[in-house]
């Protein structure tokens, strides 16, 4: 397994790995009209916008044989958390690579590159639905609250998990 920086290149696969990792773990969490109007490359044309745009190692992927099999993104807050400065805003590894410690070590990487950016504090916001929420309890996370998202027009609760980390 190899971690760098995603390119433009990585964009598709990217997309393919988000989406198929969200029908498979939102499937009767998420309405299936949303889930069913999912496309690859409407989402490839948002994660190159991403990666262009992104700091150096704000965004970075997990290959194996030079094929992403999981990625993370991280940056600064996108709403305001007391004493937290950084968030983890995606973290997804391909379905038949889940479970072998990937997740992990793209965790741990986005947590390292946005306290090295000097955001000690980091948050990720998950569907308190979602199976892997106790994958970041798992991880250390502890639970700071709740908060509502919308996807596709309906709301949906979110668990807010935080690592604290002093300078």
């Amino acid at each position: 397994m190899q971690l760098r920086e995603a390119t433009l290149e990585d964009a598709k696969e990217v997309a393919r790995i988000q989406i198929a990792t969200w029908k498979s773990t939102y499937s009767g969490i998420v309405a299936d009209s949303y889930l069913d109007s999912l496309s690859v490359e409407k989402s490839a044309e948002r994660w190159s916008a991403g990666i262009r745009k992104a700091e150096p190692g704000k965004f970075l992927i997990l290959t194996d044989d030079g094929v992403p099999r999981g990625f993370v993104s991280g940056g600064p807050l996108r709403e305001p958390i007391p004493g937290y400065s950084g968030e983890i805003y995606a973290l997804y590894v391909e379905l038949d690579w889940q479970k072998n410690g990937l997740g992990k070590a793209l965790l741990k990487a986005g947590i390292e590159h946005l306290i090295a950016l000097g955001m000690p504090n980091v948050v990720v916001c998950v569907l308190s639905e979602n199976p892997a929420l106790c994958f970041y309890q798992k991880m250390g996370g502890a639970i700071l609250g709740e908060k509502v998202t919308t996807i596709g027009g309906k709301e949906y609760p979110e668990t807010v998990l935080g690592w604290f980390h002093k300078k």
